[in-house]
């Protein structure tokens, strides 16, 4: 099941690098070898109606695994702001997680195989997974000469952490309200092109839950914005999305569109005015420790700025655990309380899968998924080719996993937590 997007962009952009002074290594940066996907230079959406298949607990197409040994590992205790304990001391079984992992083709290791011993091809191009418990991260495997030290492109998991950027330009300010019309902060871009109207009505609250009302879909193949389709280079990317034409009123219909996610990080550099690499990283990043991120963009100016490209795995968890802690880490108030309940709620629900995926808030996914009859509920951040960042509040758990899935099966991170994370968390419960 995937219900990711990436960031669709053409043109050369200037990287951005934010390294501050901190303890961590710096960062190293693989291209994917030689077994897995390429990485797409324009990473891409792929429709979720096309790959979503889990379903309820068992999968149709699941092959047992055998019973393994126990794991035992110990992810490592580094100055990074982590404590870590094993998997038994925070209640997972880790036969169940050592079963996953023999589930994995590793990419490295000698004597490895695609395939289990009864012919089921093991899961590909997965390039970490980790799990934080109770506070503590519990889990820490690398695969395909991925290590803790490598940056991986996080894809479409940016949009959230724009939404979280939101919630710190309102908490200070810069932002009086969701409900907030956006072309209050681009009256240079009136009137516009052709007999196209409407837009004057688009709301933050709009651009935040994909529902602004523009002919855009990445997941359409007849629409203009379709992740597949060309895009000229454009020198004012904001002027030509504001001039999109309209097909739905806006805060009526879901259409995922990354080109709203552009007018919002345009609209945090405009009204905080200051890069938005520098305000994440002030307000955001450098309270959580996390440093060496690389941001995709040009000069910086807030026409056109994106996401961050390149984010270890262990940082993702932290952003994973800010919002499962609602906005607090390590004793700090990083994000108001009231944002990530707020951006958390179900604004949108949609119909793409039974369990993972069935609801949107604030540029996070929501899911419900039944586990041996526990109903679980999660957040998600997720991008193209597998990268997730998924929070369990009723499980006080977080998941992080990256991958290379960029044109195949991308829906490997929930089959992962379905068929092995969550039943090897539940019997604590």
């Amino acid at each position: 099941m995937n219900f990711q997007s990436g960031l669709v962009r053409k043109g050369l952009f200037l990287v951005i690098c934010v390294c501050l002074a901190g303890c961590e290594p710096a960062a190293t940066h693989f291209p994917p070898p030689a077994t897995s996907s390429p990485i797409s230079p324009t990473l891409s959406p792929v429709p979720p109606s096309a790959t979503m298949t889990l379903t309820n607990t068992p999968h149709p197409t699941w092959t047992s695994i055998p019973t393994s040994a126990p794991y035992g590992k110990i992810p490592e205790q580094t100055d990074d702001g982590w404590q870590t304990t094993s998997l038994v001391d925070a209640g997972i079984d880790p036969v169940q997680i050592n079963n996953m992992l023999d589930s994995i083709y590793h990419g490295q290791e000698q004597g490895d195989t695609l395939t289990l011993p009864n012919g089921t091809r093991k899961m590909e191009n997965i390039h970490s997974i980790l799990i934080a418990k109770d506070g503590r991260l519990v889990f820490e495997e690398y695969f395909y000469y991925y290590t803790r030290n490598t940056s991986h492109d996080p894809a479409s998991v940016t949009k959230s952490i724009t939404s979280l950027l939101v919630g710190l330009a309102i908490e200070q300010g810069y932002i009086g309200s969701v409900q907030n019309k956006i072309l209050a902060y681009f009256p240079e871009y009136l009137p516009f092109q052709g007999e196209e109207s409407g837009q004057d009505d688009i709301s933050i609250e709009d651009l935040l839950t994909m529902r602004t009302g523009l002919e855009c879909d990445d997941w359409d193949p007849a629409s203009r914005t379709y992740y597949n389709k060309p895009q000229p280079d454009r020198l004012d990317e904001i002027k030509y999305i504001l001039n999109i034409p309209m097909v739905s009123r806006p805060g009526s219909v879901f259409s995922y569109c990354t080109m709203g996610t552009t007018v919002l990080n345009a609209l945090l550099s405009k009204t905080t005015g200051v890069a938005l690499p520098a305000f994440a990283t002030q307000f955001l990043l450098q309270p959580l420790g996390i440093n060496n991120v690389v941001w995709d963009g040009s000069s910086g100016e807030w026409k056109n700025v994106d996401g961050v490209t390149f984010i270890r795995p262990r940082q993702m968890a932290k952003i994973g655990q800010l919002v499962l802690q609602n906005g607090n880490w390590n004793g700090k108030q990083i994000l108001p309380q009231d944002w990530i309940e707020q951006s958390t709620l179900k604004h949108v629900s949609l119909h793409f899968n039974d369990s993972w995926g069935n609801g949107y808030g604030y540029l996070w996914w929501l899911s419900e998924v039944k586990i041996a009859g526990t109903q679980v509920h999660s957040i998600s951040a997720s991008g193209h080719g597998g990268q997730v960042i998924t929070i369990f509040p009723d499980l006080n758990m977080v998941v992080v996993i990256t991958g290379g899935n960029y044109e195949n099966d991308a829906g490997q991170p929930f089959e992962n937590m379905e068929r092995f994370i969550l039943p090897a968390v539940l019997p604590a419960h």
